[in-house]
């Protein structure tokens, strides 16, 4: 007996188990081209014998995960080959190509594409923030944020959450780099800012 009407070649890639449909929730999808997209849980509150199309995807390409989120949460995406990338659920709109051009640019989507390139930026001088001792890194801001003198970049907390250092900005410039690995080891780069030419 079949639940659902699927047409030859069909299969089911992921099954999401849920009671509720909240709006401020999502269904975050990631595909092997790089195509990420989410959309609120609360459009799949339909019962529908046909089903709903909640991804169109290019020909060669194929969903690999799907995932609930909530608002404000980080995603992670981990390439075969090691690489890593992680931003906000709140930095992925609807079919971001934004999202894709990054992952071109981080060698985790080798697609052919060329990723799409911005006029440069002149970093005077570029800082790098060694974490002080082992511990969890939280930052917080994003790559790309202005900072100025004396902004928090991130806290280092022990496995309890307890604070160890608070870490700054020495000097007005823009965020380059953040480590997305929440353990890190004590010298290990957790940031790395510069001071640009406006």
């Amino acid at each position: 007996v079949n639940l659902l009407p699927l047409q030859k070649g069909e299969t089911i890639s992921a099954v999401i188990a849920t009671k509720d449909f909240p709006e401020d929730e999502y269904l975050m999808f990631a595909t092997e081209h790089g195509m990420v997209k989410k959309t609120s849980m609360d459009l799949y509150d339909r019962t529908r014998r046909d089903g709903l199309i909640a991804i169109n995807l290019k020909e060669g390409d194929q969903l690999i995960s799907v995932r609930r989120v909530a608002v404000g949460e980080k995603v992670i995406m981990v390439s075969s080959a090691g690489k890593t990338i992680m931003w906000s659920e709140d930095e992925v709109r609807a079919m971001a190509a934004d999202v894709q051009n990054i992952l071109r640019h981080a060698g985790v989507l080798c697609d052919g594409v060329p990723p799409v390139r911005y006029a440069p930026r002149v970093i005077q001088t570029a800082y790098y923030v060694p974490a002080p001792s082992d511990g969890c890194w939280y930052p917080a801001l994003r790559p790309g944020a202005r900072i100025a003198r004396g902004d928090v970049l991130g806290e280092l907390r022990d496995i309890f959450g307890a604070p160890l250092h608070t870490l700054r900005a020495e000097t007005n410039g823009v965020l380059l780099y953040q480590a997305a690995s929440l353990s890190v080891r004590a010298g290990a780069t957790i940031a790395a800012y510069g001071e640009i030419e406006d």
